[in-house]
């Protein structure tokens, strides 16, 4: 339900009790290698979770630099959100966010 406003947080409990499940039936058959099942899983797991990095990141340049400046310019605190998150295989891209 994409009307509830807490959605957002529900989607990602459920992601990481998908995750955790997965993990716990590979881990019981620890001295075999994943199923074709497992791997496709993994597989649809990694690109929920890529996509999930990416939208973090995009929050973390667009929407966190446009609160520090409106902050700085009121005389208000800004925030320091971190470094933006590395994706396997991708470049980052220089993030500018400041905190005092």
């Amino acid at each position: 339900m994409q009307n509830d406003p807490k959605y957002y947080l529900h989607y990602l409990a459920r992601l990481n009790d998908r995750m955790q499940r997965l993990l716990s039936r590979i881990n019981e058959d620890y001295n075999r290698t994943p199923s074709e099942e497992q791997t496709n899983e993994m597989a649809a797991v990694r690109s929920q979770v890529d996509e999930q990095v990416r939208s973090f990141n995009a929050l973390l340049s667009d929407d966190v630099g446009k609160f520090n400046k409106m902050a700085a310019d009121t005389g208000a605190n800004t925030l320091y959100a971190g470094p933006a998150i590395a994706l396997r295989g991708e470049r980052l891209q220089p993030q500018v966010s400041g905190g005092r």
